[in-house]
């Protein structure tokens, strides 16, 4: 009787493992790109519109960026634009979720625009975002941008606004 190589069976045994788990959880993940310099970037053009507007410049805030990437990456993962999540949550119950208590909150959603000078552009010519970005009320913010592997045209922006407390 011919000898099988060593490893054989545990080669067998993954590949095995490989193929039945590979349609469940291979193709239900949803994959995306985030893009932390075009986050920043967002952020230091807001910041110049601030500044511009003999107004503070808004803190970076770890808990608010990771719920602005979260929800972008919810939106491009469901293929929608809302403020409302896949899930019903608001952007109090993302924030509060990330442990961050607030007496201010706003919110900038946008899709589909490929730089962070085209996202801006297109929040100051509406009255609601132009309010966010200028919102004296607000001293913190946390940003998000994720793009769509499925769609990589694709590209879903979070911009989230606050005042802790």
């Amino acid at each position: 009787m011919a000898k099988r190589p060593k490893g054989l069976d545990t080669f067998r045994i993954l590949c095995a493992v490989f193929l039945t788990l590979w349609p469940v959880y291979g193709l239900s993940e949803c994959e995306t790109l985030a893009d932390e310099s075009f986050e920043k970037r967002l952020i230091v053009l807001i910041n110049d519109l601030r500044v511009k507007n003999r107004m503070k410049p808004l803190r970076v805030q770890n808990e608010l960026m990771l719920a602005a990437r979260a929800h972008s990456r919810d939106m491009a993962c469901h293929e929608f634009s809302s403020h409302k999540g896949s899930d019903g949550s608001s952007a109090s119950d993302r924030v509060m979720a990330r442990g961050y208590s607030f007496v201010a909150l706003g919110e900038n959603i946008a899709t589909g625009f490929k730089t962070p000078e085209e996202v801006v552009r297109q929040w100051m010519k509406s009255p609601g975002h132009r309010k966010n970005i200028l919102n004296p009320s607000f001293a913190e913010i946390g940003s998000g941008y994720v793009r769509s592997i499925r769609d990589p045209l694709q590209s879903y922006w979070t911009a989230v606004f606050a005042k802790r407390g």
